[in-house]
């Protein structure tokens, strides 16, 4: 007597075996140092098959629904069309392009560069022209995932290399973020009015701009956010094969992201238990299969860099990344940006308190049974909603989350989404009972007017970009440098070298060169390279009130430098010489 095995159970074995083949490749089966060199070689390769994976699945929906419904389904009308367009150049005007965290970037662009050349995660840490080709010799595997580096190498791939490619990348995002912000408004708030109100209440908030000119990972990581969401919807709506696909995909670019996006992997967990509580059928689809074995390059990585305490970047007095006792402080800083009026800071008010009521009459409206909002778009803000309101809560447990510090300031992009979304939500269940609410002119116009007396004005005066020395800074140095190196030369940098290597010009630190005299001679005087660079901080001496060398960017004595620039930031000097001989030691 022959037995076979149903399907049900032989995808019951697959999930399950899924499961734990990534638990233990994942956590149990490979050291520190394998993990380092997993990441390493397969780490590209991961991002083309999570991206390719994603594209199909997509490509699978589109046939599924029929190209013509699907684009009917997604597209705005022509009105919202062009008020879409115009809000995405006015996004994009609000701040100047250009890298603007002046570690992160360069980190993330000298991966791109490692990756367009080498096929290999990593940030390049060495590179010379050898000859004439530009070589990378040494790479260091960065904390930060792979995806956005993977998608700025492949612009490098199609266009050819450009330091700029990380801008245009955020560029483009920032026109689909908007638009998949339309889509969840229009779906939360009942009509594409209310989407043209989601997207405008969302884009006066500066720092939406600021992050649409910038390179670093933090607005895809936000597109990524809402087309999930918007996703889990289409799943709920409908939960085909192809639509699990496409969620269980589009989550993994979304863990890929940012450190903490794996967080939402628990939102896609809930939105697959809801969905088969209401079908009753509790035997996932064979495509969640793929969610933990994609996940294994982030448990690789995440070995590594638990096992690097260097890679926390933590404060002299600091041991550990998160605490509770960061919370007090982090919590206090908060407050005053989210709620306080300030042309000083790239935030908006207005989103704040609109979202935070909207949040509270929400909760109001449910305990007493009569919100009107549909089951599957609660399931989904609940999911999200929670996840991103428990990110929040684990930031403001992190040691560096001071959000009215202009650097940071970008971490709170997932939570304005959410206000976004509450308050159009929120004003959908008001009109429902306030015959006077009924429509989206009174929150229109209050969009409006923030936008008139906050988002301009601060846009205008950029404070929060004026007051970031550090970028401006090196846009100078990048500057001058471009005018004094025609030709392949060499910058001896004061600060990390990224800077430089990320935009393909040699460079190694001061500390590197003060032991490497010998070989400096040996090229200048083989002219190597057409010049040498080096870059010094000038402060005020205690003693003479007059300028000095920084202590930790002086060069040894008797090395010959010829002064190219100099430019006051704050209180310090910046200068710029060229390096026109080392001497032979005394023997």
């Amino acid at each position: 007597m022959s037995h076979t095995l149903s399907p049900a159970f032989l995808r019951l074995l697959l999930l399950l075996g899924a499961g734990g083949l990534a638990l233990y490749l994942g956590f149990a089966r490979f050291t520190p140092d394998e993990c380092t060199r997993l990441v390493r070689l397969t780490g590209y390769w991961w991002m083309l098959a999570v991206v390719a994976g994603a594209v199909t699945a997509l490509a699978w929906c589109i046939r599924e629904s029929g190209a013509d419904r699907f684009w009917r389904s997604v597209r705005p009308e022509r009105g919202h069309a062009v008020f879409l367009v115009l809000l995405s150049l006015w996004v994009l005007a609000l701040d100047r392009p250009g890298q603007k965290i002046m570690f992160d970037e360069p980190m993330l662009s000298a991966t791109a560069l490692t990756m367009h050349h080498e096929r290999e995660l990593g940030a390049t840490t060495r590179a010379y022209p050898l000859p004439g080709v530009f070589t990378i010799l040494r790479t260091h595997l960065d904390k930060r995932p792979p995806l956005f580096p993977f998608l700025v190498a492949t612009l490098h791939d199609l266009t050819g290399f450009r330091l700029t490619n990380a801008i245009y990348v955020n560029m483009a995002g920032t026109v689909a973020l908007l638009w998949l912000v339309w889509l969840l408004g229009r779906r939360y708030g009942g009509s594409p009015a209310a989407g043209s109100v989601a997207v405008a209440l969302l884009a006066t908030f500066p720092e939406i701009g600021v992050c649409a000119t910038g390179a670093g990972m933090d607005q895809i990581n936000l597109v990524l956010l809402a087309g999930a969401w918007w996703v889990a919807l289409g799943y709920l709506d409908r939960p085909t094969p192809a639509r699990a696909t496409l969620f269980v995909f589009t989550v993994l670019l979304l863990t890929y992201s940012r450190y903490e996006s794996v967080l939402y992997v628990a939102a896609a967990g809930l939105v697959w238990i809801a969905g088969a509580r209401r079908r009753g059928q509790w035997l996932p689809e064979t495509s969640w299969a793929i969610l933990p074995l994609g996940l294994l390059l982030y448990a690789w990585h995440s070995t590594v860099l638990s096992h690097s305490p260097e890679q926390w970047e933590l404060r002299a007095e600091q041991t550990e990344r998160f605490s509770p006792a960061y919370a007090a402080h982090n919590l206090e800083h908060a407050a005053r940006f989210l709620f306080t009026p300030s042309w000083s800071q790239p935030n908006s008010v207005l989103l704040s308190v609109a979202g935070l009521a909207g949040g509270v009459w929400l909760a109001i409206v449910v305990l007493r049974r009569r919100s009107t909002m549909e089951r599957n778009s609660a399931t989904t803000l609940v999911a999200f909603g929670g996840v991103i309101t428990a990110a929040f809560g684990l930031l403001m447990c992190y040691y560096w989350a001071e959000l009215d510090d202009p650097i940071v300031t970008r971490l709170s992009l997932p939570l304005h989404l959410l206000l976004a979304i509450l308050a159009v939500s929120a004003w959908r269940e008001v009109a429902a009972t306030h015959a006077p609410a009924r429509g989206w002119r009174w929150p229109a116009l209050a969009v409006g007017a923030a936008t008139v007396v906050f988002t301009v004005p601060a846009a205008a005066l950029a404070r929060y970009s004026e007051t970031n020395l550090m970028r401006k800074n090196i846009e100078w140095q990048q500057r001058v440098v471009a005018a004094q190196l025609p030709a392949p030369g060499l910058v001896i940098s004061n600060r990390s070298p990224l800077v430089w290597l990320s935009a393909g010009i040699p460079a190694i630190s001061a500390d590197r060169a003060r032991i490497r005299g010998d070989e400096l001679r040996w090229h200048l005087q083989r002219h190597s390279f057409a010049s040498v660079l080096v870059m010094q901080r000038l402060v005020t001496s205690a003693e003479t009130g007059g300028w000095t060398v920084d202590p930790l960017d002086q060069l040894p004595a008797g090395w010959k430098l010829e002064e190219v620039a100099v430019h006051r930031f704050g209180d310090t000097l910046m200068r710029i010489s060229r390096l026109d001989e080392v001497p032979a030691p005394a023997r």
